[in-house]
């Protein structure tokens, strides 16, 4: 479904950003897409190359997220959304924030966006409770050790079929890791520490 108002919002000479993503948000409600589904990125895309704009995918996804966050919030607080460049506040949105924690950051005292960035990242880095930490090594350890048999399984086969990841960046990227960690013996290492404390192979 075509998206008609970002379209018209997008082809405007003095059209704000903030225009544009109440269109997307519009848009999105009449088509019945979620306003960061894959659907709504499509057409919020269309629209933009309909009058020659070129976004990265990364800046289509975080409008279409600003969108929706904009959208389900209140007037007093896009009032305050309104006060900032759209990239700020779509940091608060992308990250999962809800409007009323976003609010508490932006309405009382103008932000950076360097500040906002800051409050989003340690946000996400939040300290994991005490009796939780022993659970989340353990489960670093299992997904270590399966990482490492699943390496040492496709390197094997790897040097049987060089030819099946020419060409393909990411899994050759992926050998090479692998192969710089058995060049430096560091999989023998962990895998004598594995089995010293006896750990499940």
């Amino acid at each position: 479904m075509r998206y008609k108002r970002t379209e018209k919002a997008a082809k405007a000479d003095k059209a704000s950003k903030w225009e544009i993503v109440e269109a997307i948000a519009l848009d999105a409600v009449d088509a019945g897409y979620d306003f960061s589904g894959i659907e709504s990125c499509l057409a919020a895309r269309a629209a933009f190359e309909k009058n020659g704009y070129e976004h990265t995918d990364a800046v289509v996804k975080n409008l279409c997220v600003l969108a929706g966050f904009d959208h389900r919030s209140t007037a007093k607080q896009r009032a305050v959304w309104r006060r900032y460049g759209w990239s700020v506040v779509a940091l608060v949105a992308s990250a999962g924030w809800t409007a009323e924690k976003a609010y508490d950051l932006l309405a009382y005292e103008h932000q950076t966006q360097a500040a906002v960035r800051d409050a989003v990242v340690a946000a996400r880095n939040v300290n994991i409770p005490r009796t939780d930490l022993a659970d989340e090594w353990t489960k670093w350890l299992t997904k270590l050790n399966a990482l490492l048999i699943a390496g040492a399984k496709l390197a094997h086969e790897t040097d049987r079929r060089p030819h099946a990841i020419t060409g393909a960046p990411y899994a050759e990227f992926a050998h090479q890791i692998y192969q710089r960690i058995t060049e430096r013996k560091l999989d023998a290492e962990i895998r004598d520490l594995l089995d010293s404390e006896e750990v499940d192979r």
